[in-house]
């Protein structure tokens, strides 16, 4: 009962928030499967860990060692780090999984910790219970300072590639992660790591949840919700790109949903790999995508918009655009109007140009 008293105590707060976690995650229809089950071995390691770090407080009360002492601090060794390693794949959408460079050092330091079984190279118990570290017992702290790096790296870029708000909770993340880190490995302190990433978790899963109902379902750029709020939150928009998709419809019709939805997709790919800096993506309806400039540069935005046209034409998708300007003083719809005259005169061209005599 003292050891369920002291548990309780220490990680009620941190035990909630898993607790609430586990439910959002397992009844979770939204996310793809690969992204919930990260989510989940994460909540799972930190609930271990947890649990894991109250043992080996109680074990460390007693006078005499234990095999339990050891399998609970081996334990805490190996969690830890996993805790870590698993908030980065995350944070980096999993472009590390199949890294060597980013997966040797926590097998090593896997192997340093389970040594404690058969031999004291890594840390060894007293007869009165008293840790003694041995000749490699730092490894732990030499892999922690090693995803240290790998977290500000991973936050870096992810400030390189997502230039969004996004950018404010990866951000918020690394830096109280590092700090965690610094706390455990360097300053000594303990049950720090655990429950600053359990919040940090909770944090980004809610970040992923709000950011679900501003992007579009089939190509995950942003949708007409999004850029309701944008226009709303008074952003400053220099320039509007109207994209449309030429003859979706018969392409539905002739190979099916699957076949239209796959021209959508080569359409956002195509768009996404060549958007001018801090200009942003928005599709509103089936064929429609609409590409808002934030910079004055409106050179930028007319080439990118005639690449993208030569881009699509090389991929068989057919693409009409068209391109307006904001002048001082003018609303977004008016904007959007000029845009969308601009596209059907585009279009028209385009059309007289298939059907003129060769």
């Amino acid at each position: 009962m003292l050891f369920i008293h002291d548990f309780l105590q220490d990680n009620f707060p941190t035990t909630v928030l898993i607790s609430f976690m586990l439910m959002f995650l397992f009844t979770n229809t939204i996310f793809d499967r690969k992204t919930v089950t990260k989510f989940k071995v994460l909540v799972f390691i930190i609930l271990v860990l947890m649990i894991s770090d109250s043992v080996e407080r109680y074990q460390e009360a007693m006078s005499y060692p234990t095999l339990l002492h050891i399998f609970v601090t081996s334990g805490g060794y190996i969690l830890r780090i996993s805790s870590v390693m698993c908030l980065i794949s995350i944070v980096s959408r999993g472009r590390l999984d199949k890294n060597l460079f980013f997966l040797l050092p926590g097998f090593l330091n896997c192997c340093a910790a389970l040594s404690a079984f058969v031999s004291d190279v890594s840390y060894s118990l007293s007869p009165t219970n008293e840790f003694i570290r041995g000749p490699i017992g730092y490894t732990p702290h030499v892999v922690g300072i090693f995803y240290l790096v790998f977290m500000m790296a991973a936050v870096w870029a992810t400030y390189k590639d997502r230039k969004s708000k996004e950018n404010f909770a990866v951000l918020g993340i690394g830096i109280l992660t590092i700090l965690a880190i610094f706390m455990e490995t360097l300053w000594g302190f303990r049950n720090v790591l655990t429950p600053t990433i359990a919040v940090e978790v909770g944090v980004y899963y809610l970040y992923f949840q709000t950011q679900k109902t501003l992007r579009d379902a089939t190509t995950n750029v942003l949708n007409q919700y999004c850029l309701e709020n944008d226009i709303a939150a008074g952003y400053r928009m220099k320039s509007l790109v109207y994209i449309d998709i030429i003859g979706l419809k018969k392409i539905n019709e002739a190979g099916g949903k699957a076949e239209g939805n796959a021209a959508i997709l080569k359409v956002a790919e195509g768009i996404k790999a060549i958007i001018p800096s801090g200009a942003r993506v928005y599709r509103i309806s089936g064929a429609d995508f609409i590409v808002i400039g934030m910079t004055g540069d409106n050179t930028e935005m007319s080439t990118f918009m005639l690449q993208l046209k030569e881009d699509m034409n090389q991929k068989g998708v057919p693409i009409a655009t068209g391109m307006a300007i904001f002048d001082e003083g003018e609303n977004f719809e008016i904007v959007r109007a000029k845009a969308e005259l601009d596209l059907y005169r585009n279009k028209q061209k385009q059309k007289a140009e298939l059907n003129s005599p060769t």
